[in-house]
């Protein structure tokens, strides 16, 4: 069974802030004809007056050979979304899908309708300087970068500065 779930499943408050939930706009305000047309008129572009798909919505618009590209970030709806085998079909449908994660995932392997393009990602750690960030209590703090240790391969990599 599926449920209403949008891509991003955990840390609620920054998606509702910015616009990553499906029917919202960015500042919490509700997808209206009103605040498409605001976004338009600020953006430069029509934006819909209507709501995003869920998760479980995207999966079925794929399987139904609905969505031209895909593109996720984090996450792998082959592990948490029900019916792997199902989403497995319909991840194989869609004819461009871009994956963003600072990890490999199995949704990633899945062989493409045509093209997959695997970006990767850092996290805030690998920030150069470090990174600012508020938490879900609405503090801010600060990440710093942890710097990677310089690593002598077989490979070469790493080489004598």
């Amino acid at each position: 069974m599926w449920f209403d779930a949008d891509p991003w499943p955990f840390r609620g408050a920054g998606r509702r802030r910015d616009g990553r939930l499906r029917h919202i706009v960015p500042g919490g305000l509700p997808i209206t004809v009103d605040s498409a047309r605001d976004l338009s008129g600020f953006w430069g572009f029509e934006v819909p007056a209507t709501p995003g798909l869920s998760a479980p919505e995207m999966v079925d618009a794929a399987h139904e050979g609905l969505l031209d590209v895909l593109v996720t970030s984090g996450g792998n709806f082959t592990e948490v979304l029900p019916e792997p085998a199902y989403v497995r079909q319909a991840l194989q449908r869609v004819p461009l899908r871009v994956h963003l994660d600072i990890v490999l995932s199995a949704q990633m392997l899945v062989d493409p309708a045509d093209t997959v393009v695997l970006l990767p990602a850092q996290t805030r750690y690998e920030m150069k300087g470090g990174v600012t960030e508020t938490s879900t209590e609405r503090r801010v703090i600060f990440s710093p970068e942890i710097p990677a240790p310089h690593r002598r391969g077989a490979c070469g990599v790493g080489g004598a500065h």
